[in-house]
Parts: C-alpha cells; structure tokens; sequence
C-alpha cells in the first residue's frame, strides 16, 4: 500500500486475523520473483562457466526456481477471491473491477515491453553478428493485449506468459461466479459457484501441462482455483469440506504424476496460506523488512530481470564460458542490478498505477493491504 494511511486487514472480522497488512502474501509474492530471478541467473548466456564453478545440485536446486510462478498462481486466486467479496457481479461492479486491474497491471508491462525492444534495438545496433529481428507492429499489439501466445505469436518479455495466463484466470473466474449466481460475498459464493469451483479446479489437474505451456491457463487453473477455495474457507465464506476435497484431488494428482516439483510447491504454498489464515498470522508470518521490500517491488522485478540478465551477461558469454569465478561474480552482479533497474522502475512506472488504479475502488474508503493480482502489490 502506498500512502500514509496504514491498512488493516480486512479478515479480521471473518476469521480472527489481526488488523495490519497481509505480510505473508507479500513475502510469498518476494520469495517468488526472486525465486524466478534465480533460475534465470543460471539458465543465462554465463550457464557454461556456472556449471565449471557451482556443484549440480545447488543448480539444479537454482533452476527449480521456475517453479515461483506456481507460487504467483496460488496468491492469485485467494487475493482475487478477496478483492472480489464485496463486487456485485452487474456490469457496473465488473466493469470496475477489470478496470482497475488493467491500470494496475498494464502501464509497467507494457514499459517493459518498450525496455525490451529498446534493449533489442541496442543489441543489434553494437552486435550486429548476433542481431535479431524486432518485434513487428502486429505482434507489439498483441503482446500488450495478452494475446500474442494464444494467436501463435512470440513473446517479447520472456516472462509474459504468466500474467496472459492470469488475466485468463480472472476472467474465467468473474464467469464462473456469474454462471453460479453469485452476488454478494457478504453472504458467501453460492453452493453452485463452490461445486463448479471444485470441479474445474481437480478436472484441470488431468490436463497435461506440456500441451498448453505458456498459452493457455487450463493446466494451470488447480493452483488459482485452490487460492479461491482457500481464501473461502479461511474466511468462513464455505465449509471447510469444498477446499479439503480439492486437496485430495491434488494429493492423488501429486502421486500421479510421480511428485513433480511444480505441484509440491503449489500444495506447499496453499498449505502455508491456510495455515496462517486460520491461526490468524497472515499480518505477521513474513514481516521481516527485507521480504516486505522485495514484495513490494516483485511485480518490477519480475518484468525486467530477463532483459538486464541478458544485457550484462551476454557482452561476458564468451569470456565467463572458461573463467568460472568471473561467471559467479557476473551473476551476483546482474542478480543486484536486476533489483536495482526494478527499483527504479518501480518508482517511475508502478507506483504511479498504482495511484490511479486505487481511484476506481468500488469502495473508496476502505483501504486495503493486499493487491488485485498475485504479482503486484497495492
């Protein structure tokens, strides 16, 4: 939250959650992106001098960091669920919704968009033996739309994927809420809302992953609609029966499919969310001052990391490929500048939308400490 005015949580009332910000949701959303920035460090153009220089299994460790974004999924859905309990879902209360969300999510996305073509321009213009062509007007337009991956177009920020995916999801679930009758969360979701809720979330875990990758969020759908159900049970919104046959689903999935790592981090996550919400630390679990500053700036640090990654370590790619140390010292340095431009972008593009997106609040003078979308921070 930005401003003086410091926000209380508004769980207080329905599940004994102290008044103060959701930390945890923060920190998650920190522990995410840098978990993300990690695998990125090593999956780079100085990989090769890594693996001469750091045991394989602290990489392998490294690059599991990909998973963070199953921990993005996660919080997706229970601070969506949360932002959405008090909208009626007419057009007026919808409208509003999705426009605040795209205030709040478009300007810095598509400033990275601009940060990677510029980066692009740069690269082809000193390297010109390694230049690459630049994104055409058409594809420029589609990637700010969130449609580029499902109209079989490239991605010009490497990690855009996500938030397409997440938009999907918000969608979705507005529909799913309006198919089931929902309308006001002061009396809860709708048993029909609940079932429909379950049944797609345990349907999209026999979905296999690889067949829609990026483009679409139907093997993804388990992890938002797990934060949904979550989010309703912490805050005594449904029984605790909906969340729990979930979970069994997952568990079995989990078996399944021989305990990939992607799904231990998304049960590990949920676990961790209900676990605070109901002993009432999700304003204290996750305080420390550092998680905090890297939650407030994960959704900058998550756009531009990839492309200072690649600025930095590509002019060393030949040089760090036979010199391990100067790999690890590359590294350290394009992992510290990557916070570094985030910072500054956070300041020069998201707090701004952030501003203006709080003007379009359905309820203006309640203020609260958790954001409209996993990856940002109000």
């Amino acid at each position: 939250m930005i401003g003086a005015e410091q926000p209380h949580s508004p769980l207080k009332a329905d599940s004994g959650e102290r008044a103060g910000r959701y930390v945890t949701i923060d920190a998650l959303r920190g522990i995410a992106a840098v978990s993300v920035m990690f695998c990125h460090a090593v999956d780079s153009p100085v990989s090769a001098g890594l693996h001469r220089a750091l045991p394989e299994g602290l990489l392998a460790m490294m690059l599991k960091g990909a998973d963070g974004v199953i921990i993005f999924f996660v919080i997706s859905g229970f601070v969506i669920a949360h932002s959405l309990r008090n909208v009626t879902l007419g057009p007026k209360g919808v409208g509003r919704f999705i426009l605040r969300r795209q205030l709040r999510l478009d300007p810095p996305y598509w400033a990275a968009i601009g940060l990677t073509v510029v980066a692009a321009a740069a690269h082809n213009h000193f390297r010109p033996a390694t230049a690459t062509p630049l994104p055409s007007a058409t594809n420029l337009f589609l990637s700010a739309m969130y449609i580029n991956r499902i109209l079989g177009h490239p991605r010009i920020v490497p990690v855009a994927w996500t938030l397409c995916i997440e938009v999907q999801f918000y969608l979705f679930f507005i529909l799913l809420l309006a198919v089931g009758e929902h309308r006001s969360s002061r009396r809860g979701p709708s048993r029909r809302s609940v079932t429909l809720l379950v049944l797609t979330a345990v349907g999209s875990l026999a979905m296999n992953p690889a067949a829609f990758l990026g483009v679409s969020m139907t093997s993804y759908w388990c992890y938002f609609g797990c934060g949904v159900l979550c989010y309703w049970t912490v805050t005594q919104r449904t029984r605790p029966a909906p969340l729990w046959l979930a979970v069994a689903g997952f568990a079995l999935a989990l078996a399944y499919y021989r305990f990939p790592s992607s799904m231990i981090v998304g049960l590990v996550t949920l676990i961790s969310l209900y676990g605070a919400g109901r002993m009432g630390r999700l304003s204290i679990w996750g305080s420390s001052a550092p998680l905090q500053y890297l939650g407030r700036i994960s959704y900058s640090m998550y756009l531009v990391h990839v492309v200072v990654l690649d600025m930095l370590l590509g002019a060393l790619s030949k040089t760090a490929a036979t010199r391990p140390l100067l790999a690890i010292c590359a590294a350290c340095v394009g992992l510290a500048l990557s916070i570094g431009v985030a910072h500054v972008f956070y300041l020069v593009f998201e707090r701004p939308s952030i501003e203006l997106a709080a003007r379009f609040r359905s309820r203006p003078e309640v203020r609260y400490a958790v954001s409209d979308g996993a990856l940002l921070v109000s």
